[in-house]
């Protein structure tokens, strides 16, 4: 009578190991998936920040110039959030009328977190804002000196 021995290869990949594969694949998926696109949205938000940021500085930058006006700095800011894709910001330009005796140029912009801007975890981040405000001195002497008080 002689014993025969299964190789090693079969008891370890015999027909038990079919069922296993499936419950593997279906806990490990959906947590595969969930930071997959979780990474995908969060890195599209932080792209946003960033093109709202670049888009108050912009702006501020184009109102420091002497002779430039609060239109000429909101239709640079809001050219760059149109080239960034950014729909349904707030821009707010301070002061409103830049004149010579204005020492700081503030802009200031803003973009609700919901799925009309396309935010598809919107329901994570209810009523939140992304906002930025950049201030900067006008280019002049005294505000320059002023800004450095500051």
């Amino acid at each position: 009578m002689k014993l025969r021995i299964k190789n090693r290869s079969t008891v370890l990949t015999g027909k038990s190991r079919v069922g296993k594969t499936a419950v593997e694949f279906a806990l490990t998926a959906p947590i595969f998936f969930l930071v997959l696109f979780g990474g995908i949205e969060f890195s599209r938000m932080h792209t946003i920040r960033s093109s709202i940021e670049n888009a108050a500085f912009e702006g501020a930058r184009r109102g420091i110039v002497s002779g430039a006006t609060a239109e000429q700095c909101e239709a640079i800011t809001e050219r760059l959030l149109r080239s960034a894709n950014v729909p349904d910001h707030t821009i707010t330009i301070e002061p409103a009328v830049l004149d010579p005796t204005v020492n700081f140029v503030s802009v200031t912009v803003a973009l609700p977190l919901n799925t009309d801007n396309g935010f598809r975890l919107a329901g994570f981040l209810k009523n939140q804002t992304f906002s930025k405000t950049i201030v900067l001195p006008r280019e002049s002497a005294d505000s320059v000196a002023a800004f450095e008080r500051r």
